[in-house]
């Protein structure tokens, strides 16, 4: 009964339905932001860093089926999309990273932490959460950040990964173009149900 609910659902996934998802995606996951950065409360660990993690669920699932069915089963119309949606993905989160004022509260909890009376997990995520603001550059002034590239490098990996691998499917004749099993599904699936990790919704950390 599962296989068949996935295979069910997998179905009804046309390539032209996720611009439309990931669009909604953007936009809910960018109203979290915004209530989180301009929460009135004074910042503590609850709403600030796990607000943070919480936020951008309808992302991850997104994202999860979309990446997962282009690794299983690309096709010239999912090249396409995802393309797109790299360049999409790069242009949401890079106001994020450099968010001054939502820094500012990530910020202000790493530099008393140690008053906060943290779990180790807790520092443990609010370092990371610290390390990847930092590193993106919201501590840096106007002038700073615009002398930072806007490197979209680290989405449009995906989308020559994936545009590899299918042509490297393609040339080797074993092309099929009948509906993707529901294995990349099950996988999407799995991660939803496990606790999501800081790296989920979030970009990969620059070096």
């Amino acid at each position: 009964m599962a296989d068949a609910v996935r295979d069910t659902a997998f179905a009804e996934i046309a390539p032209e339905h996720f611009l439309p998802a990931f669009e909604q995606a953007f936009a809910d996951h960018t109203a979290e932001i915004t209530a989180i950065t301009y929460d009135p409360a004074v910042p503590d660990f609850a709403n600030t860093i796990t607000a943070l993690e919480r936020a951008g669920k309808l992302l991850s699932k997104v994202s999860a089926v979309f990446h997962d069915l282009v690794s299983a089963h690309s096709n010239p119309a999912l090249l396409e999309i995802d393309k797109e949606v790299s360049l999409r993905m790069a242009r949401h989160w890079n106001p994020i990273m450099m968010n001054a004022v939502l820094f500012g509260r990530i910020a202000m909890l790493h530099d008393n932490r140690a008053m906060l009376e943290l779990t180790p997990e807790q520092n443990r995520l609010l370092e990371r959460t610290y390390t990847r603001f930092h590193r993106a550059g919201a501590g840096l002034d106007e002038v700073a950040k615009s002398r930072m590239p806007r490197s979209t490098s680290g989405w449009r990996i995906s989308a020559r990964r994936s545009a590899i691998i299918c042509s490297a499917t393609n040339n080797s004749g074993s092309w099929n173009s009948a509906r993707p099993t529901a294995t990349a599904f099950r996988i999407a699936s799995s991660r939803r149900r496990r606790p999501r990790p800081a790296s989920a919704a979030w970009p990969a950390r620059r070096s």
